[in-house]
């Protein structure tokens, strides 16, 4: 698809970037976007040219239109007359309907119906807040109008009247695909008309296209004509003085032509109609640079929306980023919290009930010292308490990983590995734990009358046997007693070691939670949570509808600053032309 012209490529989505828009952000959008794109298009390809007559108010706009139209159709007045915009177009029978924000209204073809919705003063005087309801008159003449097929010329309200009506002049021109200028001669160009075609070829990168210069002459004569047209130069460089634009400048006296009293002259309206016919075409250059230009200025108005809109979208998301990654932080603190509290919960438990099974290792040992006998002295109580100990401090470091994985794993921290295990066993350890069992008198170990008599002679003197036998016959029964009140002695004090050493087993047991506490709170840290991140398709999509929008925008802005300059005359020989 292209532009009827020149061969133009249009600025059409291309299906993938159209497909990326509806899945990022909806069909509608896509819709939306796409229309936009196409209506510029559309207009730029129009048939004929949308010509607005544009100047300061009682310039003599509608009085040339109807020195155009050859009636007295529009109404005109020394005051501010239009208010509103009147549409003219040629067709195959005299209409006049009046847009209004209630609907179309039809009215009488008309001077008298037409003022009645347009003129800005009332009989009495007073502006008519009534035109305001009014949004546009279209008028359809048989003959006299516009030449070029789908043509229209626009009769706007003038500028430098009330604010209301100043911005209506203002939207009606920005629609123009040529603005043809009417100077009053009596106030050639002022300074107020040249900021306004400032301002609007700012907005819509096109100035006027024409300027008619309107001579409100002291005699309708062709003399009176002949001697305005001697200062034509004069108007000329007072318009290239205000407006640096390389429009052309014509002259016309509207209404001398409208009927003055010598009919000689045409008093310029020819060559106002061969201008105009001219650029009622789609095919004049300035009306394809300005259709080119506007196309462009859309696709540029787009791009900003898309840019503003990428960049809202942007702010969004790290806004909820933001949002996220401090709900996130502060979830955090609440499972490094839960962590600390229910690792030492678990851990608290885990050694009190360990621990109390170290104290009971303490009566296990004393009783297997049992209740009479002879105490072993080859270190077995103690190999036996240690044994049982040691297999306790497994068992606790076993449960302390299983409950602190368990936790960790809840709270989100690094599990405990094989080297925490490895570094609680040391830590727990009991070392070698000792138990006194006393030394009795020689013999008593091996029991009976035995021992008691070799302890008697281990501790006896032989100052002569008779006196060694009658001692030994004599004490014979009474050591035997002593020994076993000394077993006896060393049996209890040995069962209560073994509860001692318990004891204290329990204890340094227990003031080595801290140390293990530390060793998990080290190991066991916060895993790392990934930085919370939107989606980046949505921004993606308006980025790249930014960068193809102002691509094409450029393309288009470059065509237009490629049309060929008209003709001297403004004359354009097409096959439009009618």
């Amino acid at each position: 698809m292209t532009y009827p012209w020149d061969g133009i490529p249009t600025p059409e989505l291309p299906a993938a970037l159209r497909r990326q828009l509806a899945e990022q952000h909806g069909e509608a959008y896509a819709a939306e976007v796409e229309r936009t794109v196409l209506a510029g298009v559309r207009r730029a390809q129009a048939p004929g040219a949308t010509v607005v007559f544009g100047g300061h108010f009682s310039c003599g706009k509608s009085t040339l239109l109807n020195a155009l139209l050859g009636r007295d159709l529009l109404p005109t007045d020394d005051f501010p007359e239009t208010g509103v915009a009147c549409r003219i177009i040629s067709g195959p029978r005299e209409r006049a309907v009046a847009e209004t924000v209630d609907g179309d209204v039809e009215l009488a073809f008309g001077r008298a119906a037409l003022s009645g919705v347009v003129s800005l003063v009332g009989a009495d005087g007073e502006y008519r807040e009534a035109v305001h309801a009014v949004r546009e008159v279209r008028v359809t003449v048989t003959d006299g109008g516009p030449a070029a097929q789908g043509c229209c010329w626009i009769d706007s309200p003038g500028i430098d009247d009330t604010p209301a009506v100043h911005e209506r002049a203002v939207r009606i021109a920005d629609t123009a695909d040529a603005l043809v200028w009417v100077v009053d001669s009596r106030r050639p160009l002022s300074v107020g008309e040249a900021e306004f075609l400032r301002e609007h070829r700012e907005r819509t990168g096109t100035g006027a296209a024409l300027f008619v210069v309107n001579a409100f002459l002291p005699e309708d004569t062709a003399a009176g004509w002949g001697r305005f047209l001697s200062r034509a130069d004069y108007f000329r460089a007072r318009i290239a003085a205000l407006d640096d634009a390389a429009a052309e400048v014509v002259f016309v006296s509207a209404r001398a032509a409208s009927g003055g009293a010598d009919r000689g002259p045409d008093f310029g309206l020819s060559e106002v109609r061969q201008h105009l016919d001219a650029l009622g075409l789609r095919t004049h250059p300035q009306v394809r640079a300005v259709r080119l230009r506007r196309a462009a200025l859309v696709l540029d108005r787009l791009a900003d929306e898309t840019a503003d809109r990428r960049t809202r979208l942007h702010r969004e998301n790290r806004a909820s980023e933001r949002r996220r990654a401090e709900l996130e932080r502060k979830a955090a603190a609440v499972r490094a919290e839960r962590m600390r509290d229910g690792t030492a919960r678990l851990i608290a438990k885990c050694f009190e009930r360990r621990g109390c099974e170290v104290r009971r290792c303490g009566p296990a040992v004393a009783a297997e010292m049992g209740d009479s006998g002879p105490l072993s002295r080859d270190g077995r109580y103690a190999a036996s308490l240690n044994q049982r100990v040691e297999k306790i401090c497994e068992a606790l470091a076993d449960d302390l990983m299983t409950a602190v994985t368990k936790v960790a794993q809840e709270e989100q921290h690094r599990l405990p590995g094989t080297d925490v295990r490895t570094a609680l066993g040391r830590t727990l350890h009991p070392g070698t734990l000792t138990l006194n069992v006393p030394d009795t008198p020689l013999g008593v170990a091996r029991g009976g009358a035995g021992g008691a008599l070799g302890a008697a002679l281990g501790t006896l003197l032989l100052p002569g046997v008779g006196t060694v036998l009658g001692a030994l016959a004599g004490s014979f029964t009474g050591a035997a007693s002593a020994a076993e009140v000394a077993v006896g002695r060393d049996r209890e004090g040995a069962k209560a070691d073994a509860l001692r050493a318990a004891e204290d087993a329990a204890r340094v047991l227990e003031a080595r939670r801290p140390a293990v506490t530390r060793l998990f709170t080290k190991a066991c840290t916060p895993l790392p949570v990934p930085a919370p991140a939107t989606d980046p398709g949505p921004t993606a999509a308006l980025g790249r509808l930014h960068d193809h929008l102002r691509a094409q925008a450029e393309r288009l802005t470059a065509a237009a600053a490629q049309v060929p300059a008209p003709r001297a005359d403004g004359t354009v020989v097409s096959e439009d032309m009618r």
